[in-house]
C-alpha cells in the first residue's frame, strides 16, 4: 500500500478549508441586497451576469470541496477533474475578470497545487503503481 504524500494531504485540506469559507462568504453576500448592489456598482456586470457570477462563487468551491475529499480517498479521477475544471475557471476569469493581478497569483498557486498532485509520489499514490526510476543503462 502506497502512503498518501504529505503534499496531497496539505493541498486537499487547503482546498476543503477555502471551499467552506468561500461558500459561507458567498451566502452572506447573496442574502445581503446592499452588498449585491455595491458589487454591481463597482463592476460592469449586468444584474443577471452578476447573479450568475455569485451562483458560480458557490458552485466552484463546492466542486473543489468534493474533489478534495475524493482525492483524500485516493480517487485518481478527482485530481483530473480538479485540473480541468479549475483551468477553465481560472483562464476564463483571467480573460474576463477585472482583477488580472489577483488571477495571476491564483494561477501560480494553482500550478503549485498541480505540482503536488501530479509529481511522482502523488501519481504512485493515485494510481497504485510504483514508478521505477530510469537508470543510465535503461536510457542507452
Amino acid at each position: 500500500m502506497i502512503k498518501r504524500p504529505l503534499g496531497v494531504t496539505v493541498v486537499c485540506w487547503i482546498l476543503i478549508i477555502v471551499a467552506v469559507l468561500s461558500v459561507v462568504g458567498s451566502i452572506f453576500i447573496l442574502v445581503n441586497p446592499d452588498k449585491i448592489a455595491a458589487i454591481q456598482a463597482q463592476s460592469d456586470l449586468s444584474r443577471s451576469l452578476l447573479h450568475f457570477y455569485l451562483a458560480f462563487s458557490i458552485i466552484n468551491p463546492v466542486i473543489n470541496f468534493i474533489v478534495a475529499v475524493f482525492m483524500l480517498h485516493k480517487s485518481n479521477w478527482a485530481r483530473h477533474v480538479y485540473l480541468i475544471f479549475n483551468a477553465i475557471v481560472y483562464i476564463s476569469a483571467l480573460i474576463v475578470g477585472p482583477n488580472k493581478l489577483t488571477m495571476i497569483i491564483v494561477i501560480i498557486i494553482f500550478l503549485v497545487f498541480l505540482y503536488f498532485l501530479y509529481n511522482r509520489p502523488a501519481t504512485e499514490y493515485f494510481t497504485g503503481v510504483k514508478i521505477e526510476s530510469l537508470s543510465d543503462e535503461d536510457i542507452q
